[in-house]
């Protein structure tokens, strides 16, 4: 996996041809958000269409208003997601998993996965995730990841994971 720590705009000086006319999926748009400041940066380079994905529709719509005030002519469509959660307290999945690896990793790893024929299908195929610098709190906890039903549980190591 390689890491690599750059700017908005140094990424769309680097990637400004790869993105032009291309579609592009971005979950977590709320506002004041890496996401929606991903999209702002990323809308210069004239994408054929902007998907936004969020929880809450509302943030995702007033992200898109933004945009549409900078770039008037860029094409935009949402699709709802989650798009991951921070610090909460202790709950598990409907799946039973523990709710910040649920949604910060396997919600990830499963909707990548459904629309990997989509990807692979384009010229340049290429699936990016971007998340913070919290799993340096510790590693992923595989024999335990439900910290033993909230028995062991601590919302910032749960969010490190």
């Amino acid at each position: 996996m390689a890491t690599y720590q750059a700017t908005g705009q140094e990424m769309f000086t680097k990637y400004h041809g790869e993105i032009q006319g291309k579609v592009v999926l971005t979950i977590g748009v709320s506002p004041g958000g890496l996401g929606a400041h991903f999209l702002r940066t990323i809308a210069e380079a004239e994408p054929a269409l902007l998907i936004l994905a969020g929880r809450d529709t509302l943030k995702a719509q007033a992200t898109a208003d933004e945009i549409r005030e900078i770039y008037p002519n860029q094409k935009m469509k949402f699709l709802l997601n989650n798009a991951g959660i921070m610090a909460v307290p202790f709950s598990l999945s409907a799946d039973g998993y523990e709710s910040q690896f649920a949604s910060n990793h396997l919600g990830h790893f499963l909707f990548t996965n459904l629309i990997m024929p989509k990807i692979l299908a384009s010229a340049t195929p290429r699936a990016v995730t971007v998340s913070s610098g919290a799993h340096r709190f510790g590693a992923v906890r595989f024999a335990d990841l439900n910290f033993d039903n909230e028995a062991f549980y601590d919302n910032w190591t749960a969010y490190g994971q």
